[in-house]
């Protein structure tokens, strides 16, 4: 007995000896998709390492991915009919999934050699471009094609029949899709975390091993002596599948539907950002709530087929989905107004991020849910409807399911291209899911009008009432855009004057209204540039990545800054006449635009004939540009809880950043002392692992610097105080104490050799294994209380193990300027750690060493205010 026989009789009819394997298939499904899905975000991850993290880039990987997988389900059919078996043929395509993957996937890390050889050829900028998609597809399309397949394939195994297309169809696609959703918890959650990139390809490649041998258990068990479905004769009553609507149109549901689809799951990951964070585990868990609701909501199709007929519930499904993309852009509106729900619920939350991290990641898929869940389970139940109505005869169903599915896919592809490059930019997240609501619901209404002038359908047009009325009522009621608020610190105090959605992030211009010219510019709710009236700790980092390699090196000739920021870093290095060029590159277009707009002063540096700003991924630049650098300054932005981020921390930058150095150049990054620990320790063990010379400086109580270079830095041409005067350097560094170039060298805590031997231990962190991505969403909220003081005592301990090069490079300073800097810090270490008489012991101790030290005098007010803010809260 066949399989869909066995599927579709009574268990007691089923072959001896062997039960139905209906729920056996069903299980296969599941594992199927986990696998696929865990497949797209290696990939997509691996693929960075080559092309950036573009939106470019990421439509490359999936065009190439779906592309591929619609493609291989409509190929199906010409494969497929060959074979009686269509079990045998499903368990070759998982173990041709497996042995594919398997030979793909290591070649994505010989990709960054090959695109070298590629781009140094002298090739135009099309030509690269047209290279980078070739590529991306001749390495994806066979695995994606495949696993696209796998869909038909279950399909004809299991239905032979009106009522078995009606009973499996959905569940087939359905428990797929939910397959999809737990490979995002299993690669973003657990897998990747705790194996890395190529394990976790490896995991997949046994789960689609183990699906086709259960594949074959039930070919050999199972007779395939049914019907032949391609025999000629005339259509049935057990197979023709009757519909009111032409071809045309339900190719156009499949086609459209998946447009709007794959764009609101742009949309909503926009909104959501600032309600559940940009971490990984974050954005993982809403693509798993997205992905539940669609396979939940293709599990419903047998059911929706009781509530009529199937035209009028693809109208009624069609529209209500417009109408609750509406209500879901509403309910993100409500939350992210500033206010007490939007302090409840937001990752910016105080209260919020004193959870666990389970219990943070509960919170993300509560809100996930409320937002998406509603209108994905009627995104869900739309695919299985309109491939019914496409179908029109079972034996055609190889054929025709394959090719839904291809439609679908295509309408995806073009959803997630136009939705980030042109919709997203343009109206934002609000606006553009205005605008597609409106899409849905002319094609139910589409529907309608067909079923009423053509079918005489009268009552058709009801399904369509109630949702097109929402759709009106709340166009019109809800704003243009969402009104994000990012840290709380900074946006209670300032006013939001421009918010711009890039096809990448969302990028603000914040303005203090009680201050002149007090500007910050913020992406994703974290701030990343400022003038000098707005943040002057963060104003002083800018002003400090720009002038401490000039001071120790003057011969600087060719510059590169990574992030642009309010352009303060770049203006700053304008001053110095010897710079022939100096090079940005900066992801996000909009802050560009803004930084010309908004930041007047600093962005007249953008005119300067030297200065040429690249808008692309920093790696992917790194990678192809033949330029050599005498000096690569990192100013991205740094906060690892936000996905993507860490990537500027990883070992591979460090080592793409070396590459483009000149001999004797410098590389200077800026990290966060406040990062935890481990994280701290991990930053530290990538670049001293990279540069093999190097120096560590620390400022003010948590500015730290890394100093990397290909030689050493000792005896280098140093600024001298007249060129530190002349140049406008004393001035602009005054109010942070540091009056001379002695002052700035005197912050040295230790040398590279130092820190190499202090965290030997630590692991590295790497694309493959990105370790740090993982650790700040998993920390509890007081790990960060003692984190400054904790990497500040680190350092002190490495400053404290022999010398490489650290004594050479303090050897011309003052010694009393340099003794009253170490005393400084360990005073703010003592400080942060509640040891206030320790650290008043030491700061009075600097002002003695060196009483000219305005920053020593400045500690003892500033460990006094600390003092008195603790013995508040303790009071309190």
């Amino acid at each position: 007995m066949a399989v869909s026989q066995v599927a579709d009789a009574p268990a007691s009819e089923s072959a001896p000896g062997f039960r139905d394997p209906v729920a056996l298939i069903y299980g296969m499904a599941l594992c199927s998709g986990a696998a696929a899905l865990i497949y797209e975000i290696c990939w997509a991850r691996m693929l960075a390492l080559t092309f950036g993290s573009t939106t470019l880039s990421a439509s490359a990987v999936i065009a190439g991915f779906m592309g591929g997988m619609g493609l291989g389900a409509w190929l199906y059919h010409l494969v497929g009919r060959r074979f009686a078996s269509p079990m045998a043929v499903y368990a070759a395509l998982e173990l041709g999934i497996a042995l594919s993957t398997m030979a793909v996937s290591p070649l994505f890390y010989r990709l960054p050699q090959w695109f070298v050889a590629i781009s140094r050829a002298g090739y135009g900028e099309g030509v690269l471009l047209g290279a980078r998609f070739a590529i991306v597809l001749a390495l994806l399309t066979v695995p994606a094609a495949l696993m696209g397949a796998t869909f038909p394939a279950l399909c004809t195994a299991l239905i032979r029949t009106v009522r078995g297309f009606d009973r499996h169809l959905g569940m087939i696609y359905g428990i797929n899709t939910v397959g999809a959703a737990l490979g995002a918890v299993l690669a973003g959650i657990v897998l990747i975390e705790r194996l890395g990139l190529s394990s976790t390809v490896r995991v997949a490649n046994a789960v689609n091993i183990m699906i086709a041998a259960a594949a074959i258990w039930i070919a050999r068990r199972a007779s395939y002596a049914g019907a032949d479905r391609t025999s000629p004769g005339p259509a049935t009553e057990t197979t023709h599948i009757p519909t009111q609507l032409p071809r045309v149109l339900t190719g156009a549901v499949l086609l459209l539907s998946g447009f709007t689809t794959l764009s609101y799951e742009i949309f909503w990951f926009r909104g959501l950002r600032f309600l559940v964070g940009n971490s990984t585990y974050a954005l993982t868990i809403v693509l798993v709530i997205f992905l539940m609701g669609l396979g939940i909501g293709s599990l419903g199709f047998r059911w929706s087929l009781r509530l009529g007929t199937p035209e009028r519930a693809l109208a009624a499904v069609q529209s209500a989905i417009g109408a609750l993309a509406m209500v879901a852009v509403g309910v993100a509106w409500l939350f992210l107004r500033p206010g007490t729900l939007h302090d409840s619920v937001s990752v910016f939350s105080g209260a919020l991020r004193q959870l666990p991290w389970w219990g943070k990641l509960l919170a993300d898929a509560g809100v996930a849910a409320v937002v998406m869940l509603p209108a994905t389970l009627m995104m869900g139940l739309s695919f299985p409807l309109a491939s019914r109505l496409f179908l029109g005869d079972v034996r055609k169903l190889e054929a025709r399911v394959g090719l839904a599915y291809l439609l679908a896919n295509i309408g995806s592809i073009a959803g997630s291209i136009a939705g980030a490059v042109w919709l997203l930019p343009a109206w934002g997240a609000l606006g553009a899911t205005k605008l597609l609501a409106i899409v849905n619901l002319a094609l139910g209404l589409w529907i309608v009008g067909w079923l009423f002038w053509r079918q005489k359908d009268r009552d058709a047009a009801l399904v369509a009432v109630v949702p097109a009325v929402a759709v009106v009522l709340l166009f019109f009621y809800l704003p243009e855009r969402f009104e994000f608020v990012g840290e709380r610190s900074v946006f209670e105090n300032n006013t939001v004057i421009r918010t711009v959605d890039g096809d990448l992030a969302t990028v603000q211009v914040l303005e203090n209204p009680l201050r002149p010219y007090a500007r910050g510019m913020a992406i994703d709710g974290c701030v990343i540039g400022v003038t000098r009236n707005f943040y002057p700790r963060l104003y002083f980092k800018q002003l400090l990545l720009a002038h401490l390699p000039m001071v120790i090196d003057t011969r600087h000739r060719h510059v590169l800054q990574i992030g642009l920021g309010s352009a303060t870093t770049l203006s700053a290095l304008s001053i110095y006449p010897q710079i022939e060029s100096l090079e940005c590159v900066e992801i996000n277009r909009p802050v560009v635009q803004l930084a010309r707009q908004y930041f007047t002063h600093e962005s007249q540096v953008l005119d300067d004939p030297r200065v040429q700003v690249h808008v692309e991924d920093a790696l992917y630049f790194l990678l192809r540009t033949e330029r050599r650098y005498d000096a690569i300054i990192s100013d991205g932005k740094q906060n690892p809880g936000f996905s993507g981020n860490a990537t500027m921390l990883c070992h591979d930058f460090y080592r793409y950043a070396r590459n483009r150095l000149t001999d004797e150049g410098l590389f200077v990054q800026w990290i966060p002392q406040g990062m935890l620990p481990e994280e701290f320790r991990i930053v530290c063990r990538n670049f001293s692992d990279v540069f093999p010379y190097g120096a560590v400086f620390s400022y003010l109580d948590r500015a730290v610097i890394l100093v990397g270079s290909k030689a050493p830095l000792a005896g280098r041409p140093r600024m001298s105080m007249a060129e530190y005067r002349d140049l406008g350097v004393a001035e602009a560094l005054a109010s942070y104490h540091l009056r001379n170039p002695d002052a700035v060298l005197a912050h040295l805590i230790c040398d590279r050799d130092q820190l190499a031997a202090e965290v030997a231990t630590a692991p590295l962190s790497t694309w493959d294994r990105n370790r740090i991505e993982f650790l700040d969403f998993k920390a509890p909220y007081s790990a960060y209380k003692k984190a400054p003081a904790i990497n500040m005592i680190l350092l002190m301990r490495a400053n404290r193990r022999p010398p490489g090069e650290a004594d050479d490079l303090i050897a011309s300073l003052d010694p009393n300027v340099y003794e009253a800097c170490q005393l400084v810090r360990s005073a703010y270490a003592h400080a942060i750690l509640g040891r206030f008489d320790q650290a008043m012991e030491l700061v009075q101790q600097a002002v003695a060493t060196d009483p000219n030290n305005t920053e020593a005098r400045n500690a003892v007010e500033h460990i006094r205010t600390l003092y008195d803010h603790a013995a508040q809260r303790a009071s309190g």
